[in-house]
């Protein structure tokens, strides 16, 4: 008993030493959730709900194309369940805005931070009046979406505006 709980001890200080090996375990646990819902039909959100906070932990640990790939998946999965849910929409503005955040600040794809966006907004434009809406990340999705623009722009200006100023 006593050399278990030693061992115990140890593991656990182990782990303080090397906080990434701890959200390695924490990943770890999500996704073996995940693969036991996955042997269940119609577990899609709930899938969704744990790639969203693997992509979340990925993000904190600076694992950019991992959390990519977590909110891509949740979203692939949240398409697959029947529409209807405003809750639903919501979590799928919510990757949107993941995915536009990542895309922008990470990998510069512009072009792909603006879809992403776009489409967020549009998810959450119905969902006003639900309890978990948050105004700040569509706010954030509208302020962040204009300098997305504003870069596409600068790098390669519209040739239609460019033809109707001359």
């Amino acid at each position: 008993m006593e050399d278990c709980a030693r061992k115990a001890v140890a593991a656990i200080n182990a782990l303080r030493l090397h906080p990434e090996e701890r959200l390695q375990l924490l990943i770890a646990r999500h996704e073996r959730q995940r693969q036991q819902l996955a042997l269940r039909e119609n577990t899609e959100t709930e899938q969704a709900s744990i790639l969203i906070q693997i992509g979340q932990i990925c993000v904190r640990r600076e694992r950019y194309p991992q959390a990519y790939e977590s909110y891509e998946e949740a979203l692939r999965l949240l398409l697959m369940v029947s529409p209807g849910s405003l809750s639903l929409l919501y979590t799928q503005g919510v990757c949107h805005h993941q995915l536009g955040n990542l895309a922008f600040y990470r990998f510069k794809d512009f072009l792909s931070a603006a879809a992403h966006y776009r489409t967020a907004l549009a998810d959450f434009e119905p969902c006003q009046e639900l309890e978990e809406y948050d105004a700040t990340a569509a706010d954030m999705c509208r302020y962040t979406l204009a300098e997305v623009v504003a870069r596409i722009e600068s790098i390669s200006p519209d040739p239609l505006r460019q033809e109707e100023s001359e």
